[in-house]
C-alpha cells in the first residue's frame, strides 16, 4: 500500500522537512509490493563508499541543497532505510509518534 504525499502534509499541518513526504511514499512503496519503490543503484553504493552519504541530521540537505547530481535520489533512497530501520527497531507506532511531533 502506498502513502499518499497528501496524507503525511495533512498530518503534519505541512511541517515536515521539504522531502519527508516523498521518503515515506518511497519507504511504504517498497514494502507494498516487490519491484516496487527505489532500490538501491550502483551509484548510491558509490556514494556509500566514497563518503557522499550525508548523516541522518542532514538529510534534508540532499532534497533541498545537493551538492552533486544523483543527491537528490541518493538522499530519498537513504531516508526510506532510515523509516525501514525506524520500524524495524522501534515498531511503526515510532514513525506515527515522529510524524505527530512535526505537527
Amino acid at each position: 500500500m502506498s502513502w499518499p504525499n497528501t496524507f503525511t502534509l495533512g498530518m503534519t499541518n505541512h511541517r515536515v522537512p521539504a522531502g519527508c513526504p516523498k521518503v515515506f511514499r518511497y519507504w511504504r512503496e517498497r514494502r507494498a509490493r516487490p519491484g516496487w519503490g527505489a532500490n538501491v543503484t550502483l551509484g548510491f553504493l558509490k556514494a556509500l563508499e566514497t563518503a557522499r552519504l550525508l548523516p541522518v541530521s542532514r538529510l534534508n540537505d540532499g532534497f533541498v541543497r545537493p551538492t552533486y547530481p544523483e543527491q537528490i535520489g541518493h538522499a530519498y533512497y537513504q531516508a526510506s532505510l532510515v523509516c525501514e530501520m525506524i520500524e524495524s527497531t522501534r515498531g511503526f507506532a515510532a514513525i506515527r509518534r515522529m510524524l505527530d511531533g512535526y505537527a
